[in-house]
Order: C-alpha cells, then sequence, then structure tokens
C-alpha cells in the first residue's frame, strides 16, 4: 500500500533538529522539497514508515570506530512481524567529529584556550608529581584546577595508553555529568578517560537529546555540572559552549545512515521484502536445511567475477541450526561460490531459544525483479541452507575507503 498523497514528501527522523541522523537526511531529502519530522526514538522511525505516517525513515546503522547501533539491528531483527514491510532503499555516509558541550558556571569566567591557562598552573617548586593526568607538586590542594597531561593513567594490561587527539578548551572540573547516546560515549574513550574519568554518564535517545538537556539543566534548575557529546550545530541550536572539539578517538570516524521505505512505494525494489515460502517464523521463513551442492549459475558466468554487482549492496538475515556442524559455514560458502563479496556480518540473540542467533550479512550485488541473476539464485539457495532468512533490501552503493587523515575517498 503506497503512502498517501499528503505523506509522500515526510521523512521520520531520528531527532531532535541538529542530530546526526538529521543533518544525514537533509543531504537525501533537502527541506524545501520534503517535511523532515523528528522522532524520539529509532523505533518510533520504523513504526512510522511501517503504518505509512511517514514515506521515508532515516535511522543510523553503523560507525567506523564503534561498530553497529544495536537498536537499529534489533528493529530489522523484527522478532514479532512489526515491520514485516520496512525496507532499505539507500545509505549515506556522514563524517562525526564531537563536541563536549556546556557552560562556564558564574564563579568561573570563560577563558579564550585551555592551552593559554598553562601559563597560570606553573608550579614555584621544582618537584612535580604526575598522577593520573594531574600536576599535583606544592599545589596539591586544588588538584581539580590543574590541566591534565593528556595521557591516560597507565595500568598492567595498558601500559602505553592512548592519548587523544585534543584538550580541552576550558577546565572541566566542574563537569559531574555527561549526556550522550551510547555510540557517542564508545567514540569518545579516550578522551573521557583521560579528562574526565570517573564522571557520571547518562545515555540518552540521540546527541542532540543530550544537548537539549545541558541547556535544559541550566534554564530550568540552574545546574552548570552537565555536559554533552554532541554536534556543533546542536551546540549552537541550544545556546551551548564548546568546552572540548574533535573528542572523538579517530579522526576518520564516519557513520552510515540507512534511508527505509515501505514495499509498494519507491522505485529499484521487489514486490516483497520478505522471501516468502513455507512457514514464517519470527519474522523469518521456516526451512529444512540440505547439504551444500555447487550450484550453476543460469547466465554461466563465471562465480568469482565482479562488475556491476559492486555498485550495489544488499542486506539479508538468517538464523541456522546451531547443532549443526558446520552450518553457519555452509551458509557462508554460498555468497563465495556465487561471487558476492561480503562487506560485513554482525548477529543478534534471536530470543526463539538461548544462545540462537540471527546473522545478518551484507554483501555487494542487488537483488532483481523476476527469478533471474545470480544474488536471487544465491537468496533461494539460502533458504535451503538455513532455518529461515529474509531480504532487507537491495540499493546503491556509497561506500568510501577512509583512511587517518586523508578524507573519504570512493571505493
Amino acid at each position: 500500500m503506497d503512502p498517501p498523497e499528503d505523506v509522500r514528501s515526510v521523512v521520520a527522523y531520528l531527532g531532535p533538529p541538529s542530530s546526526y541522523t538529521h543533518q544525514a537526511a537533509l543531504e537525501e531529502f533537502p527541506g524545501d522539497e520534503c517535511a523532515l519530522e523528528p522522532y524520539v526514538t529509532i523505533q518510533e522511525v520504523f513504526t512510522a514508515v511501517q503504518s505509512s505516517a511517514a514515506a521515508h525513515g532515516v535511522v543510523p546503522f553503523e560507525n567506523s570506530t564503534n561498530g553497529c547501533v544495536l537498536q537499529t539491528l534489533d528493529l530489522f531483527a523484527d522478532r514479532y512481524l512489526h515491520y514485516p514491510d520496512v525496507y532499505v532503499r539507500g545509505e549515506a555516509y556522514l563524517e562525526v567529529h564531537h563536541y563536549l558541550l556546556g557552560h562556564i558556571p558564574p564563579s568561573s569566567p570563560p577563558r579564550p584556550a585551555f592551552q593559554s591557562l598553562v601559563h597560570t598552573y606553573q608550579h614555584s617548586s621544582q618537584t612535580t608529581n604526575h598522577h593520573d593526568g594531574q600536576n599535583l607538586g606544592n599545589n596539591a590542594s586544588t588538584p581539580s584546577s590543574a590541566p591534565p597531561s593528556g595521557g591516560c593513567t597507565p595500568t598492567l594490561h595498558h601500559p602505553s595508553p592512548a592519548k587523544p587527539h585534543t584538550k580541552p578548551l576550558y577546565p572541566l572540573s566542574h563537569i559531574t555529568r555527561i549526556y550522550s547516546h551510547p555510540q557517542a560515549f564508545g567514540q569518545c574513550e579516550t578522551f573521557l578517560n583521560t579528562y574526565l574519568k570517573g564522571v557520571e554518564r547518562q545515555e540518552v535517545s540521540s546527541t542532540s537529546r543530550a544537548a537539549q538537556l545541558v541547556a535544559m539543566d541550566v534554564s530550568e534548575r540552574g545546574y552548570f555540572g552537565s555536559a554533552a557529546i554532541s554536534s556543533k550545530v546542536a551546540g549552537d541550536v541550544h545556546g551551548l559552549r564548546v568546552l572540548a572539539e574533535g573528542m572523538e578517538d579517530r579522526r576518520d570516524n564516519v557513520t552510515r545512515f540507512f534511508f527505509l521505505e515501505r514495499t509498494g512505494f519507491g522505485e529499484d525494489k521487489p514486490a516483497a521484502p520478505v522471501l516468502r515460502s513455507g512457514q514464517l517464523v519470527n519474522g523469518f521463513t521456516k526451512h529444512q536445511p540440505e547439504s551444500m551442492a555447487q550450484p550453476q549459475l543460469s547466465n554461466g558466468s563465471n562465480p568469482v567475477e565482479r562488475s556491476e554487482e559492486e555498485l550495489w549492496k544488499t542486506l539479508t538475515a538468517f538464523t541456522i541450526d546451531h547443532r549443526v556442524a558446520g552450518a553457519l559455514a555452509d551458509a557462508l560458502l554460498l555468497f563465495k561460490t556465487y561471487g558476492l563479496n561480503l562487506t560485513s556480518i554482525s548477529s543478534r540473540p534471536s530470543r526463539m531459544a538461548p544462545w540462537h542467533y540471527i546473522f545478518f550479512v551484507e554483501f555487494e550485488g542487488r537483488r532483481e525483479e523476476g527469478e533471474g541473476g545470480k544474488v536471487n539464485e544465491c537468496l533461494e539457495r539460502l533458504k535451503s541452507l538455513t532455518e529461515g532468512c529474509r531480504w532487507h533490501g537491495s540499493w546503491r552503493s556509497r561506500s568510501r575507503v577512509w583512511t587517518e587523515g586523508n578524507g573519504p575517498v570512493r571505493a
């Protein structure tokens, strides 16, 4: 069922406005042509697309530093068939640079830059003692005000810990709580463990929501001790001061976003996202696995040849009988046999039984209309080697090769 005319230009995204997902949405759906509507959770975005309240959805899928966004992966698992018609129709990559946003307490006047504080904190004594990034010397009575060295505390397991790429622009001793999305915390561990070790971390639905909460802490409660890991855009929107910039562990930090649609709306897709044969079990088609055999490609091509497939990606998911030795290996070998290059593999608990998993496989190539093509044949064959499988979409690839300091290069 197509969305009604009045929602054909509605785009649901993980908000609030100024989130990284909002920025990715704007790249694909210009604001003057589409109505971008923020939602509080990723689940609400899936629901909006499935119910046709929105024609398109934008959600974060994975980060180059911290891996998959588990909330999104769990929604694709769709264990109870809440989103049977939602599929991926495109992707976008966004360079993500994190900022520590907050306030300067009224008793602490702003400083132009953290580096300018070094002279202020020079010791009169020649004896210094560096511990946990703090210079204790004769100023041991005020350790919280001394500028950190930029190094984490060495431990037995990490005798030479990494140093962050950046330093705070202002003293951070007043910060007692940090809001952000779990992904952002994972992408900034080195900075946090160096300058904000032991500070409470409060997970929220998005980085822009984190900035919103910091602004509310001051306006509604007069509390200056909170900070957010978020974007510069979010800081500008909510009137927050940049306390540190470029906090991410790697400068080539990139997040990939998926564009969602509902079956029956848009172009370049087969009619149904679920491979429908056999009995549906938790959103997957139920089959009896059979032994592996070498398939014959209908077009007679060499299985290892790669051409047009590199321009497309496909996401599929399947479950296997964990009691059968080599069941997963047989399923994965099928992609090699058909010359389909895998780009990622992930797994999530199926919740059908303890220690039983749904495997997500992304590969180069696209599912075709009709029955021809090696991707179609591979997916059809996959049904005989798994307990159940589901197609989650085929889309034009925007993959890039990212190298430290060199920016994006088209793959």
